[in-house]
C-alpha cells in the first residue's frame, strides 16, 4: 500500500521543479495528457471497480483455489506444478490479488466514490458497500489477518480474521439499510444488476450468509456456533431468490469483453483440463445434463465426458477402459460464457447446511431437493450421514470456476479429494491460505510473521487433539490435510 503513495510523490517532483518556469507551453491540449488523467469522476471510478471485480474473480491467483479443490485439473507447465502443490504458494503469488483488493479498482476507489458522491445517493452507496464487503471478506478468507480498520494508510496494522469478518457483517448491514431506503443519483452504469436495489440487497444477504458460515466454526474446534448458524438461516431467507439474481460478470464475443477463462484457454492451452473430481461429482448427483454447459465430450470411441486426474493430463482409467480422451472446456466455443461469483445455488446450499447443522434434517432435505427441482434434477432421499455430503456436493458442482469450493474444502474436507499425481512429498496437503503479498511484506513493518506451510487461517483450524483430520463422516481420514501444519 506504500506503492500508490510513492508513485504520487514521484509524479509530483517534476511538477515542483517546473513550477518556476514560464507557462507559455501550458494550457488545454498542450500540457494535459488525455492518456494520463489525474482525476476521475465517481462514474468513471465505478465502471473501473466493476470491471476490476470481474477480473479479480476470473483471474490468477483466485483461479488457483479451484485447482487446489480439484474443480480444475492443473495439467501442464506451471499449472501442473500448482496442481501438485509444488508452486503457487509464495508471497509473490499473492501480489496481484492483494494490489487489486486495496488499490485501483478495489478498496481505494470504492472509498473515493463514497467520499465524492452526496450522502443522499443511498442506492449507490449501498452498492459500493456490498462490493467492499465482497473484497474484504474474500481477503479474510485468503490471508486471515489483513489491514482493514486503517487499510489505506501508509503502513496499516492488521486486523484478525474474525475482526475483519465482523466489520464485513456491519458493512453489509449498513448496505442493506441504504439499499432499502434508496434514493439519490444512481451510477451511470451497473453491469451487474442495472441498479436494481432489490437484487443488490439480496446479494448482500447471501454474502452475509457466506461469511457467517466461514466464521461459524469455533477456532480450534470442530463445532459450529448455533447462534451463527441461525444468523445464516436468517440471511438466506432474504438472499438471492433465483438464478436470475446471480451475481455474475458481463461478457460478450468482442475482444476485451470476453470471459477471462476463455482468454486463458487460448493463451495457455492445455495448462488446465476438466477435472475428474468435478465431472464425476456431477454424474454422481444425477445432473449429467449440466455437463454440456461446461464441457465438450472427449474424442474417441466413447465420446463421453471424462476428466483428468489432478496433476496429470492423462487419466489411465479413461484412456484404457473407455478408449476415450479427456473432455475439453465448452468456454473455448463461447467467449461470452458467464459463471456467477455469488449465486442462488450457494444461497440455498448455505441454508440447507445451516439447517442440517442445527438439527433440522427434514428441512435441509427439503431445501436441497427444492433447489434440485429448479435445475431439473430428481429428488434425493439420502440416509442421515449422507445429507451433508449431498448438500456440499450440490454446491460444489454448481460453483464451477469459483473459489467457494476451496473454502468449503478447507473447513469440511469435502470432497475428500485424492492426492495429485506428482504431489510434493514435503508438502503433500492442500494449501489453505496464501501468505501476505511480497510488496506489502517489503514495505510494511506491521505485517505479522507468516506461518510456514500455508496452514489454515484461525477460523478454519482444527483442534490440536485431532491427530488426523477427518472427512465429514467423522471417521475417514482427510487425504489432503493429513500433514497440513
Amino acid at each position: 500500500m506504500m506503492k500508490t503513495k510513492k508513485i504520487a510523490l514521484a509524479a509530483l517532483v517534476p511538477v515542483m521543479l517546473l513550477a518556476a518556469c514560464t507557462d507559455f507551453l501550458k494550457g488545454p491540449g498542450i500540457s494535459t495528457n488525455p492518456n494520463q488523467p489525474t482525476t476521475a469522476t465517481p462514474d468513471q471510478l465505478w465502471v473501473g471497480v466493476e470491471v476490476a471485480v470481474m477480473a479479480q474473480y476470473e483471474n490468477y491467483p483466485l483461479m488457483l483455489f479451484m485447482t487446489w479443490a480439484q474443480g480444475l485439473a492443473g495439467s501442464n507447465r506451471q499449472w501442473q506444478t500448482y496442481g501438485s502443490y509444488n508452486g503457487g504458494t509464495t508471497s509473490g503469488t499473492a501480489n496481484g490479488a492483494w494490489d487489486q483488493t486495496y488499490g485501483p479498482g478495489g478498496l481505494r476507489d470504492l472509498r473515493q466514490i463514497r467520499a465524492t458522491i452526496p450522502g443522499t445517493d443511498l442506492t449507490w452507496i449501498g452498492e459500493a458497500q456490498v462490493l467492499e464487503a465482497l473484497y474484504m471478506g474474500t481477503a479474510a478468507d485468503i490471508w486471515g489477518s489483513v489491514p482493514y480498520s486503517d487499510a489505506l494508510t501508509a503502513q496499516p496494522t492488521f486486523d484478525s480474521q474474525s475482526t475483519v469478518y465482523s466489520h464485513v457483517q456491519s458493512l453489509l448491514d449498513s448496505a442493506i439499510t441504504n439499499l432499502r431506503t434508496g434514493g439519490g443519483t444512481l451510477p451511470i452504469a451497473d453491469f451487474f444488476y442495472n441498479n436494481n436495489a432489490t437484487q443488490w440487497k439480496q446479494l448482500a444477504y447471501t454474502l452475509k450468509a457466506r461469511f457467517l458460515m466461514h466464521n461459524a466454526k469455533t477456532p480450534g474446534d470442530t463445532t459450529y456456533s448455533v447462534s451463527t448458524l441461525n444468523a445464516v438461516l436468517s440471511a438466506t431467507d432474504s438472499g438471492i431468490a433465483s438464478a436470475a439474481g446471480d451475481f455474475k460478470p458481463l461478457h460478450n464475443n468482442q475482444p476485451g469483453q470476453q470471459n477471462l477463462f476463455y482468454s486463458f484457454q487460448f493463451s495457455r492451452a492445455g495448462d488446465v483440463e476438466p477435472a475428474a473430481t468435478h465431472i464425476n461429482l456431477v454424474k454422481a448427483a444425477g445432473e449429467s445434463s449440466m455437463l454440456p454447459t461446461y464441457y465438450i465430450p472427449g474424442v474417441g470411441a466413447g465420446g463421453s465426458y471424462f476428466g483428468a486426474a489432478a496433476g496429470s493430463n492423462v487419466d489411465p482409467y479413461d484412456l484404457i477402459l473407455n478408449q476415450d480422451s479427456i473432455a475439453t472446456f465448452e468456454v473455448t466455443n463461447d467467449p461470452s460464457a458467464e459463471w456467477p461469483f455469488v449465486s442462488y445455488a450457494e444461497n440455498q446450499m448455505l441454508r440447507a447446511e445451516a439447517q442440517y447443522r442445527t438439527g433440522a434434517t427434514a428441512a435441509a432435505i427439503t431445501t436441497l431437493n427444492a433447489y434440485r427441482a429448479t435445475v431439473g434434477a430428481s429428488a434425493l432421499a439420502p440416509t442421515t450421514w449422507h445429507i451433508l455430503e449431498d448438500i456440499l456436493r450440490e454446491k460444489f458442482i454448481h460453483e464451477f470456476y469459483n473459489m467457494e469450493p476451496w473454502n468449503d474444502y478447507v473447513r469440511t474436507c469435502y470432497p475428500n479429494i485424492p492426492q495429485p499425481i506428482g504431489v510434493n512429498p514435503t508438502a503433500n496437503y492442500v494449501p489453505a491460505r496464501l501468505p501476505v503479498a511480497d510488496d506489502e511484506q517489503q514495505s510494511n513493518p506491521n505485517v505479522p510473521a507468516q506461518p510456514a506451510g500455508n496452514p489454515p487461517n484461525p477460523n478454519f483450524t482444527y483442534p490440536a487433539s485431532l491427530a488426523k483430520r477427518t472427512a465429514i463422516d467423522g471417521t475417514t481420514a482427510c487425504i489432503g490435510q493429513q500433514t497440513s501444519p
